[in-house]
């Protein structure tokens, strides 16, 4: 299967393209540091929220999983970080949808798929409410990005691609990301 990753030398990524390599698929790493791709994987540049000639190779394949974004825990929030949030994720994902809509089947006739990665934020802060994946979005300010981020996909559901927008909660990993920083004080 060809797969193209975006946020491929991510937390997430990097443990899917290592995934995908091992069972024989053929990685297209999207990033906007090729280099550290991946042993393995075929590096793409350029950054997913700025149409490029990186929108061609969607075209060639199978699925598209979509997990670059913003680094939420970056720094603090405020109304310029919020809005980079935002648009790192719902414009990224409206141009791969845009383009997965224009090829939306595989070389066999079925249908591509489209995992965008989406997050728990959708609900919101609700307590110790039990909460499916029927449950309403939230009303807050990441809910907010998280139903425009999901909604951005719309074209290429529309055109007849599967796709799929796990919701992600903090991931934890012993060498990268938040964990170690959480450590610290221990």
């Amino acid at each position: 299967m060809n797969v193209l990753v975006t946020g491929a030398t991510g937390l997430v990524g990097t443990h899917l393209v290592t995934a995908l390599l091992a069972r024989g698929d053929r990685v297209l790493a999207l990033s906007r540091k090729p280099a550290e791709a991946g042993s393995g994987a075929e590096p793409v540049v350029g950054d997913p929220a700025v149409p490029g000639p990186w929108l061609d190779r969607v075209r060639e394949c199978d699925a598209v999983v979509h997990l670059a974004g913003e680094n939420v825990s970056a720094r603090r929030w405020n109304d310029a970080f919020l809005k980079r949030i935002r648009d790192s994720r719902v414009d990224s994902t409206a141009l791969l949808a845009e383009a997965l809509a224009k090829h939306p089947r595989r070389a066999d006739g079925t249908p591509k798929a489209f995992v965008s990665a989406s997050a728990i934020g959708f609900y919101g802060p609700r307590g110790d409410e039990p909460l499916g994946e029927d449950a309403a979005p939230g009303a807050d300010a990441m809910a907010d990005v998280c139903v425009a981020w999901e909604r951005a996909a719309a074209p290429a559901a529309a055109a007849g691609v599967r796709v799929s927008h796990p919701r992600v909660g903090l991931v934890l990993d012993k060498e990268r990301g938040a964990l170690p920083r959480m450590v610290t004080p221990f």
